[in-house]
């Protein structure tokens, strides 16, 4: 082998080598970022947070603008906002199973399925949410970029009721605070879910 060749090679193989090293630091660094997400929501006492749900009834797109507050030691409460025919209904939770979902507002009735698979709906998707982040490391987690802002976006598998169902959660990156949710069953989004003014303590 010449001189010439042989540098070409060893060169070669240098970048090789540090391909690969920044791959396995890149694929650390977001497995360690999969446990702080998880470190950071177990560690919350409470916040509240402002939620959009667009739910998709199969029909039609249902949509529900709602406050939500959580406490850890007290439970959970949805308040919705619109729409206005639905405007003051609460959903108090104690915990993460239909049995102790208590939604109460005089006699109004929901217009969404209660009884949906845990997870799916608007009524019963927080507590879903919080369990997932509080006890879960996700299954994969990846970065994105949209517009300026950097996200991490990681993917959940669960089964409830012996239903598959995937949740994905876009957190900002630098905070690790939620931006976008997606639920899927069967292959199909059922649920996508916005939130903002989000405040932790």
């Amino acid at each position: 082998m010449s001189y010439k060749k042989s540098i070409a090679t060893t060169c070669l193989s240098v970048l090789i080598l540090l391909s690969l090293s920044g791959c396995v630091s890149n694929e650390n660094n977001l497995e360690k970022s999969a446990l702080k997400i998880q470190q950071m929501y177990s560690g919350l006492s409470e916040f509240e947070t402002d939620v959009k749900f667009l739910c998709d009834s199969g029909q039609s797109i249902l949509e529900y603008d709602c406050e939500f507050e959580y406490n850890k030691e007290y439970g959970q409460t949805l308040t919705i906002k619109n729409p206005d025919s639905l405007s003051g209904i609460v959903i108090n939770s104690t915990g993460t199973s239909k049995d102790n979902l208590n939604i109460s507002y005089g006699d109004t009735v929901l217009d969404f399925d209660v009884s949906a698979q845990l997870g799916t709906s608007p009524a019963n998707f927080m507590p879903t949410f919080i369990t997932t982040l509080t006890n879960s490391i996700s299954n994969d987690i990846w970065e994105e970029t949209q517009g300026n802002q950097k996200l991490l976006v990681a993917r959940y598998e669960t089964n409830t009721n012996d239903k598959p169902m995937t949740s994905q959660i876009w957190l900002y990156k630098d905070t690790l605070l939620p931006m976008y949710a997606e639920v899927y069953t069967d292959g199909e989004r059922v649920l996508q879910v916005f939130f903002s003014e989000f405040n932790a303590s």
